[in-house]
C-alpha cells in the first residue's frame, strides 16, 4: 500500500468510518468512548492523506509523527495548506497521544474526558467530533487535485 493510490484510498475509507460511526453507531450505542475511537480514525485518516501526499512528491515517509509532519508542512503550504490546517491536524494527533499517556479517563454527561498531567482535563463532546470530521473533509478533497 505504499502508493499515492492506496493511501488516498485508506485516508478516504477511515473518515467514511469515522462518519458513519458518528452518525450511525454512536447515537444508537450513546458511549462516549466511542467518540475517541472516531477521532482515531480521523488521525487514521489524516496521517494516511499526509502519507499519500509524501509518496506523490517522492518524499521519504517516516514512522515517526514528528518527522513526517514535519517533512509534510515544508512542502503542503504549496498544495493550499495553511496554519490552521497544520494546527488542526496537531490537535488530532495530541488528542491520541493525550489519551495514551493519560493514567485516569471517564465518561460523564456525554463526553469523553482525559486527565492530563496535574490533573488538567480534556473534555471530548460529539459537537467536538463532528467538527473535526467537517475540518478533515476539505482537507482529504485536495487528494483529487
Amino acid at each position: 500500500m505504499d502508493s499515492f493510490d492506496g493511501f488516498k484510498a485508506q485516508a478516504i475509507r477511515s473518515l467514511r468510518v469515522a462518519d458513519y460511526m458518528l452518525n450511525i453507531t454512536y447515537p444508537s450505542v450513546k458511549e462516549p468512548k466511542l467518540l475517541l475511537a472516531i477521532i482515531d480514525d480521523i488521525f487514521v485518516s489524516l496521517t494516511n492523506m499526509i502519507n499519500a501526499f509524501m509518496v506523490r512528491d517522492g518524499r521519504e515517509l517516516d514512522d515517526d509523527f514528528f518527522h513526517l509532519f514535519s517533512d509534510f508542512k515544508s512542502f503542503a503550504r504549496d498544495l493550499g495548506f495553511t496554519d490552521d490546517d497544520f494546527d488542526f491536524i496537531f490537535r488530532i494527533h495530541k488528542i491520541i497521544h493525550d489519551h495514551k499517556q493519560a493514567s485516569v479517563e471517564f465518561a460523564r454527561d456525554g463526553k469523553f474526558v482525559i486527565c492530563l498531567d496535574g490533573y488538567n482535563l480534556e473534555p471530548i463532546t460529539v459537537e467536538d467530533v463532528k467538527a473535526y470530521i467537517f475540518k478533515a473533509q476539505p482537507l482529504l478533497k485536495r487528494l483529487e487535485s
